[in-house]
């Protein structure tokens, strides 16, 4: 056996505890609370397993196209007449109609995948559902972007018309009577704007929800809402001889600075760095209303976070709940001075500096089942009351949200950490595995035997139970487990030669298939807004010949 496990000096080495320190005293609970990730995942509860015959649901004639469309979703056939035909893996129904001419289908982990078809001098595009969301003119450089705000699913299309014209659409997934998503249109085009030299920048993440800014290259500035209608309009300060500029957008306002270098006996000026004198320059845009307001800057936003002005950028939530701060690099101006080394803060929509972050993520926090809090990019676990547990940095940590635990990984060994500090499984020689959506269960590899354990949670706190012996590796046999999808994990045994010796399916850890064979999972796709997805699969029982199986799951 080479399992191996450390004692408590060993332990110490690797993880670094402190009783007595929040984050490095920057955030306060209600911060932090409210930049908690948004609850978007599906738990997938059913799987219905079915042979994959998708020739006789379209009926004689029709033949599989050799592309790569499956792994989308997309079962494309070439028709008896010359043409196409769509089947859905995510409904079981064809998509449209037989259509001519040219096809392209696209990722999408919203509405499954799209499908585009051009057919001469027209052209459509579809989703997964079979909801038909665009018919016109053939589209060029069709890109789709995808999000998730206030309950509903958006996506976005755009690219250029037959005239050249630009095509932007925004599709928001919402529930129909019948508890089906369905896509609404709120449209409008960039074409009513002319000589605007880029997309449109969507303001529904800076705190004015549907609404878009457009710049038609002039430094004439427009907001217009989700139907095409003008909120407001305004030209952004503009200085010809600035050598830089930066700004943000936070709380449904644009703030933005710009640094015009001076003459070597200038009196005024506000900062002095290598051996130049600038005048600073700090404005603030109500987007609503246009209005333009003047102020000094403290500090000098570094380029290499913020370059330009008319930029998407990154926004946290304040206490509120509002998304009104951002996090920037800046270098802080003391006695007319900007000298100093960088410094990570966030900026509010008045460009005050709200806190200086020392480098803690305010958006990189999970809270835990029993109130604790661990963040991903600082690999540190805190209590309830953001008082540090562990710095976990030295090792590998990542936060699995099925048995609510932290993963530990040093070289070759792992470990399970509970959200109040303590070990769940000590470190050791062995493969944990943990479904990833609402499933208590882990699994671990280890070099004689494979269990399944279940998290519980009960008075003395986070504790495996149920451990259930899945496989026994006698004989030289040894087992690999993985993770196929929504819950779905596949058991492959191998002798101690190398060869196949059997294959186990589990969905929710009970057993779909057993047998002996080979298991090529070749797809693995899921539509949260369609509330189901699916993964194909290929199964040889060694005779040369495979079976395809579909597996559908629903929410």
């Amino acid at each position: 056996m080479k399992r191996m496990f450390f004692g408590g000096i060993a332990l110490a080495l690797l993880l670094t505890s402190c009783g007595n320190e929040g984050p490095q005293g920057v955030f306060e609970k209600a911060l932090v609370d409210a930049n908690l990730p948004e609850e978007t995942a599906l738990f997938y509860s059913s799987a219905q397993k079915e042979n994959l015959d998708l020739q006789s649901a379209l009926g004689s004639g029709y033949v599989l196209a050799e592309d790569l469309s499956l792994s989308r979703g997309a079962a494309v056939y070439s028709a008896p007449n010359g043409g196409h035909m769509v089947y859905s893996l995510y409904t079981g129904e064809a998509i449209g109609t037989s259509f001519d001419g040219s096809y392209s289908v696209y990722d999408s982990d919203v509405a499954g995948f799209y499908l585009y078809c051009e057919d001469g001098e027209t052209a459509a595009v579809y989703d997964g559902l079979g909801n038909c969301l665009y018919e016109g003119t053939p589209v060029l450089g069709l890109t789709f972007s995808e999000g998730y705000r206030n309950g509903q699913y958006e996506v976005r299309m755009s690219g250029l018309d037959g005239s050249m014209g630009l095509v932007d659409q925004t599709h928001c997934y919402v529930p129909s009577e019948e508890g089906d998503m369905v896509p609404v249109l709120v449209e409008w085009s960039l074409a009513q704007f002319p000589g605007s030299t880029s997309t449109a920048i969507d303001l529904s993440p800076y705190g004015l929800e549907g609404m878009s800014l457009v710049n038609r290259g002039d430094w004439t500035c427009y907001v217009v809402d989700g139907i095409g209608e003008i909120r407001s309009f305004f030209t952004l300060p503009y200085y010809p001889y600035a050598s830089s500029s930066s700004g943000y957008f936070a709380g449904g306002y644009l703030v933005g600075q710009c640094s015009i270098p001076l003459l070597e006996d200038a009196e005024e000026y506000s900062y002095f760095r290598e051996g130049t004198k600038y005048d600073l320059v700090g404005y603030r845009i109500d987007l609503l209303s246009g209005n333009v307001e003047y102020f000094e800057p403290g500090y000098v936003i570094s380029s290499s976070s913020s370059s330009g002005v008319l930029r998407t950028n990154e926004v946290v939530n304040d206490q509120g709940g509002l998304p009104t701060l951002v996090p920037l690099s800046v270098t802080l101006i003391t006695e007319r001075k900007a000298l100093g080394a960088l410094v990570e803060v966030l900026l509010d929509a008045s460009g005050n500096i709200a806190y200086e972050t020392n480098g803690v993520a305010l958006n990189a926090f999970v809270r835990m089942g029993n109130g604790s809090y661990f963040n991903y990019e600082s690999r540190c676990l805190y209590d309830e009351n953001l008082v540090l547990l562990h710095d976990l940095s030295g090792l590998t940590a990542t936060y699995l949200a099925g048995p609510d635990a932290i993963l530990l990984q040093s070289g070759t060994m792992e470990a399970l950490l509970s959200p109040d500090g303590t070990f769940l499984l000590p470190f050791a020689e062995q493969s944990i595995v943990a479904p990833s959506e609402g499933y208590p269960i882990v699994y671990c590899l280890g070099t004689d035997t494979l269990r399944s354990y279940e998290v519980n949670y009960g008075e003395e706190g986070y504790a495996l139970g149920n451990s259930v012996l899945l496989k026994n590796l006698a004989d030289g046999y040894s087992y690999a487990l993985s993770e196929a999808g929504f819950g779905l994990y596949s058991l492959v045994g191998l002798n101690g030669e190398g060869s196949l010796a059997s294959l186990d399916v589990y969905f929710n850890n009970e057993c779909l298939d057993s047998r002996s064979g080979t298991l090529s999972v070749d797809i693995t796709r899921k539509a949260p807004s369609l509330g189901r997805g699916y993964v194909r699969m290929d199964i040889g029982d060694g005779s040369g010949e495979e079976e395809t199986l579909l597996y559908r799951f629903e929410a």
